[in-house]
């Protein structure tokens, strides 16, 4: 079967690299070297670094390559800063519970009740790196327990494409595209580029980003999240690091007047932007807020506007939207690279057969898009539960706070949670969805979680700090010995350092 990717990016290129690293089919990507790609800087989930542990190795992809060729840096969870008032600052890990405790439950149950709130996080594996500044290396082999990455988009994309390139089953067209035809079945039938060329396939996969080139052309309707995620303009701009400033492994999240800032560290740089509520907030001003944040100007990449949702059908007859031409939330929890790890995979692995027969049938198109449709709305819920902290210092955070973005489901836990600790079985569980541990370090950062709900009496608290002491001893044995996150850097920037000289010296050559 001929499958045709159009738009290249992240999106693209991961389509393309996964669907050959899961199928024997052949793919043509057809990308504009033209049109610009905003590679600031992302943050990447758990799901992106399996790929290199799983998916891509059979393919001869590594890695410490891609970090060092990109400028990757590990992620070990995320600083979440001023969520419930200026001040207010938690972090959440990206692992969940560990063996030690018999239930998952447990875990916020005896970290609710830490008497110092910043120890919390060390009831996880990377919390525990964080709060005693280790890496998740050990010499030079990597730890494959929850760590995620920030990446550049741009490099991202490079790096992929080029790995696609070496596999004969890949080629990449250069061009735009100006149209398409389609047979009286509604399908797809090819794709006409400038010049008036023609590109056939059997099935076509829409990566063009907000452009939604294909799939809007399809039928799909936009559905909206704007009552709920109410953030609609982006600020995208670049940092140098002050002089001896050691890259931190966690992506900061931190709220603002009329919305939140991301900080994402790479090795060279930090990649950073606003994203705010263009209802309360000009682009100027959104500027000078910043500025006056930072204590110096910066210069902005562009500005972006947005509007949270998702398409009604990710996949209409042979046409199937991924990344950005299917949905966007926002920035907040790195759910856009997760999500189109998501649909990639579970369209190669589960849906797309051998043959255009066994793959362009309602029901599997139908099931794919009830899939895809509940797992865009249970983050939705998620992200919408991080607004909840009750900041009342500006127009938009009393606007928040009031309840009008609320969701049913963020009524219902924040109800609940006021008369019991919620339980691993009160969310879902799903693959690739945001589950208890992620909900419950969110609510427990935001106040939300009351510890006089959770069990008192003297033997149960006991039990579980002998757990807990289990649990540090563990850890202290599996990561005692790792590089400092200090250690860890260094070493990759000096590998990064050995292969920009490499690439500088043949371009001079």
């Amino acid at each position: 079967m001929h499958i045709v990717i159009v738009g290249g990016g992240t999106a693209g290129w991961l389509t393309a690299i996964l669907g050959l690293a899961a199928t024997a089919h052949q793919f043509t990507v057809i990308e504009s070297t033209r049109l610009g790609i905003i590679g600031v800087g992302e943050s990447t989930t758990g799901f992106f670094t399996d790929l290199f542990q799983h998916d891509l190795r059979n393919l001869g992809i590594s890695h410490d390559d891609f970090m060092i060729r990109t400028g990757a840096t590990v992620k070990l969870g995320i600083r979440h800063r001023g969520w419930s008032g200026r001040d207010s600052d938690y972090f959440g890990p990206l692992d969940g519970s560990d063996t030690q405790f018999d239930v998952p439950d447990q875990l916020i149950e005896y970290a609710l009740n830490m008497p110092n709130p910043r120890d919390r996080i060390t009831v996880s594996h990377t919390g525990y790196l964080i709060r005693h500044g280790l890496s998740n290396m050990q010499g030079s082999q990597f730890r494959y327990h929850g760590h995620s990455m920030h990446v550049d988009g741009t490099l991202t994309g490079q790096y992929f494409r080029d790995c696609c390139l070496r596999n004969p089953q890949c080629q990449w067209i250069d061009g735009e595209v100006t149209g398409l035809k389609r047979n009286d079945q509604g399908n797809i039938t090819e794709l006409i580029l400038e010049g008036g060329r023609t590109v056939p396939a059997d099935l076509f996969i829409d990566c063009t980003g907000f452009a939604r080139r294909l799939i809007t052309e399809m039928g799909a309707k936009w559905v909206s999240y704007r009552d709920h995620l109410p953030v609609d303009r982006g600020m995208p701009f670049l940092e140098n690091y002050q002089p001896n400033e050691i890259p931190q492994p966690w992506t900061t999240a931190w709220a603002q007047q009329h919305g939140w800032l991301w900080q994402t560290p790479l090795l060279d740089r930090r990649g950073n932007g606003y994203v705010y509520s263009s209802s309360h907030c000009s682009d100027d001003q959104a500027q000078r807020e910043i500025e006056s944040l930072l204590g110096r100007p910066i210069t902005p990449v562009k500005f972006i506007k947005f509007e949270a949702g998702r398409q009604d059908r990710a996949w209409i007859n042979n046409c199937v939207s991924i990344g950005l031409s299917s949905s966007f939330l926002e920035p907040l929890e790195a759910t856009s690279i997760h999500t189109t790890i998501c649909q990639i995979k579970m369209l190669f692995r589960e849906y797309i057969g051998t043959g255009p027969e066994q793959t362009l049938t309602p029901g599997i198109q139908a099931t794919y898009n009830r899939r895809w449709s509940q797992q865009m709305d249970d983050l939705r819920d998620f992200l919408v539960m991080h607004y909840q902290g009750g900041r009342t210092d500006s127009e938009f955070w009393r606007w928040i706070s009031s309840g009008a973005t609320r969701t049913d489901r963020v009524r219902e836990l924040i109800d609940m949670a006021q008369h019991r600790i919620p339980t691993f079985n009160d969310f879902p569980r799903y693959w690739g969805v945001a589950g208890w541990s992620l909900y419950c370090w969110i609510m427990m950062g935001l106040g939300l979680l009351d510890k006089v709900k959770t069990k008192q009496d003297f033997e149960h608290t006991v039990d579980l700090e002998i757990k807990y002491q289990l649990l540090q001893k563990k850890l202290s044995e599996l990561y005692g010995q790792n590089l400092s996150h200090k250690e860890y850097i260094e070493h990759f920037q000096r590998q990064r350092q050995s292969y920009k000289s490499y690439l500088a010296q043949q371009t001079r050559s």
